[in-house]
């Protein structure tokens, strides 16, 4: 159970991040975790927003997923699909389910990059 839990931040900037859980396996058995989130952001903005968070990294984006290799040598799958707006009286606002698929990382590694790309999808308010 050395990698059951992926990020298990109670509170802080990296909330958004616990929760993850070891799905399987590779071949040569480095772990493969998952992350699910749903989000309140429409998929060209989420994209425009994860392109500018993986600036650094190979970014590929396709129909349903984008595929990100990252600087430190581990892969990330993006899984998107979009869901039926979330309606408040007569506001609707887009809904997007966000699965991350870490391969190849040390739970400290995702923690790290989920953590340091988490702030471009914040908006500010006032």
């Amino acid at each position: 159970m050395l990698y059951s839990v992926l990020m298990d931040t109670p509170s802080g900037p990296c909330a958004d991040a616990r929760g993850s859980r070891l799905v399987a396996r590779e071949p040569l058995g480095a772990p493969v975790f998952l992350m699910e989130k749903d989000m309140s952001i429409p998929r060209d903005e989420f994209l425009r927003s994860l392109a500018a968070a993986c600036a650094d990294d190979r970014f590929d984006v396709y129909e349903d997923h984008v595929e990100i290799k990252t600087r430190h040598g581990f892969g990330i799958r993006v899984r998107l699909r979009c869901l039926p707006p979330r309606r408040i009286g007569a506001l609707r606002l887009p809904r997007l389910r966000v699965e991350y698929l870490f391969r190849g990382a040390a739970p400290q590694q995702a923690r790290a990059w989920f953590c340091a790309v988490a702030p471009y999808f914040q908006r500010g308010g006032g």
